[in-house]
């Protein structure tokens, strides 16, 4: 019986979704990168594959806390829908017109976040008399 429970109890922590972190649409993709100093590592172009679609490399920013590397980076989320997507992420340094890759950075799950409509419509309503 123990083991019947410990088998269900393990399943259930299975189908269990993995807890993501929430972003909204002006949120970045924050990370590590390490590297030989701060002005090589801003010299790299950030790579992501959102959703299984590998995209062009974009702009990161790198800022060194005076611990030097690994620096702390960022990067945009590109325009996506609302909801649950998978990112990996890879860094490419381009030296004399040839791109060198890291390997892909573990996937990463995060759901965004729809932002609100603005409202339309401002008018006085009045309360009516009861």
């Amino acid at each position: 019986m123990r083991t019947l429970i410990a088998v269900v109890a393990l399943v259930i922590a299975c189908a269990a979704p993995a807890a993501g972190q929430t972003a909204s649409p002006s949120d970045r993709l924050g990370f590590d990168q390490a590297g030989p100093d701060l002005a090589t590592v801003r010299a790299y172009d950030a790579q992501l594959d959102l959703d299984g679609t590998v995209l062009l490399p974009q702009i990161m920013t790198c800022e060194d806390d005076g611990t030097g590397s690994p620096f702390a980076c960022a990067t945009a989320i590109p325009a996506v829908t609302p909801g649950t997507h998978t990112v990996r992420l890879r860094v490419v340094e381009t030296v004399n017109g040839t791109a060198l890759a890291s390997d892909w950075s573990a996937p990463f799950t995060f759901t965004l976040r729809a932002v609100p409509a603005t409202p339309t419509g401002l008018r006085i309503e009045t309360t009516p008399d009861e």
